[in-house]
């Protein structure tokens, strides 16, 4: 074994007394590379253990998700038939009119979607009419003033675009983006009758109402049926003072000027349709039967009922679908 010194180090640099040299074993050359080669073997065993331990720590926790994952699908499931998780607040409402069922009839292409929104809208006689165009709620004579209307006012069609097919109030529907020269564009609802025959929704379309807005806005009582895009308002005034009583709406149109707020009883069936709604979207278009008394703020009306969520009418109101008897938590 080779005995070697080094010489002292500077005082500054260490601060401490040490001998003038101080001696140092150190191995032969052949030596010193097995232990260096040892200690490298070492480090790389450590290594892996370290990365076992990791492995096994990482499946371990991904296996307790999992196992923890299924037993809360299970325990949702219980009491549902297996169906899957429901909203809490769904045991509020009966099945409403809005959920989505099986389709019925097989759906029409976009183009012949494109094709009979076009010829419906090139339609001047109410003869034409035939299998291809629904009138729910809009009379044969109110559909050609509209029609032969329409092109003075919103000016020429440029373009209609297929958008969609869904299930709404129970109606199949096929959707389309119908746009002019001048004016708003209008969406086009296609429904399939009885028979399975594909009608343009024409009431829909026109955003017709038993009533003129600027009428209903300037007149006296009456009761009317209105198009309107609905969302929540806080304006309580006159006979609508309560907000305990009443819950609050505005009704408005992109094509009116004005806009209404409906007032409907807190709890009862068209408080709730609105409720169901607002917990999805923020806005929505609806039909709804309103009444509107002598002497009220010409702005508001009560809202009697929700007959659609959306502008296309089914046989059935949509609120009356929804319970009335026990109100919601907090009201």
């Amino acid at each position: 074994m080779e005995i070697r010194s080094y010489p002292r180090p500077p005082k500054e640099a260490t601060g401490v007394k040490l001998p003038e040299e101080a001696p140092r074993i150190m191995d032969s050359p052949g030596r010193g590379r097995e232990r260096i080669l040892r200690r490298r073997k070492v480090r790389k065993e450590s290594r892996a253990k370290l990365l076992m331990v990791r492995t096994i720590a990482f499946g371990t926790l991904t296996g307790v998700g999992l196992i923890l994952f299924v037993i809360i699908g299970i325990l949702r499931t219980k009491d549902d038939g297996g169906e899957g998780w429901k909203d809490p607040n769904a045991s509020r409402y009966q099945v409403y009119s809005g959920a989505k069922k099986a389709r019925e009839f097989p759906s029409p292409s976009s183009e012949e979607v494109v094709a009979t929104v076009r010829k419906v809208l090139a339609m001047r006689n109410a003869g034409d009419f035939r299998d291809l165009v629904r009138l729910k709620g809009m009379s044969e004579a109110e559909a050609v003033d509209f029609l032969t209307r329409l092109t003075a006012k919103m000016g020429k069609i440029t373009q209609v675009t297929w958008q969609s097919a869904d299930t709404v109030n129970g109606l199949q529907l096929e959707s389309a983006l119908v746009e002019f020269a001048n004016g708003m564009p209008r969406v086009a609802y296609l429904t399939p009758d009885g028979a399975g025959t594909w009608q343009m929704d024409l009431a829909s379309f026109a955003s017709h109402g038993s009533v003129n807005w600027d009428e209903l806005y300037a007149g006296g009582a009456r009761t009317a049926e209105l198009r309107a895009v609905a969302n929540k308002d806080s304006y309580y005034n006159g006979s609508y003072t309560d907000e305990s009583t009443w819950s609050a709406y505005l009704l408005s149109r992109p094509d009116e000027e004005r806009a209404f707020i409906g007032y409907c009883k807190k709890g009862g069936s068209a408080d709730r349709a609105f409720e169901r709604v607002l917990r999805e979207k923020r806005v929505f278009p609806v039909v709804v039967q309103i009444s509107k008394t002598t002497g009220e703020n010409s702005r508001q009306v009560e809202i009697l009922s929700v007959l659609a969520e959306g502008w296309v009418l089914t046989n059935t109101p949509f609120d009356e679908a929804f319970l009335s008897e026990a109100p919601p938590e907090g009201k």
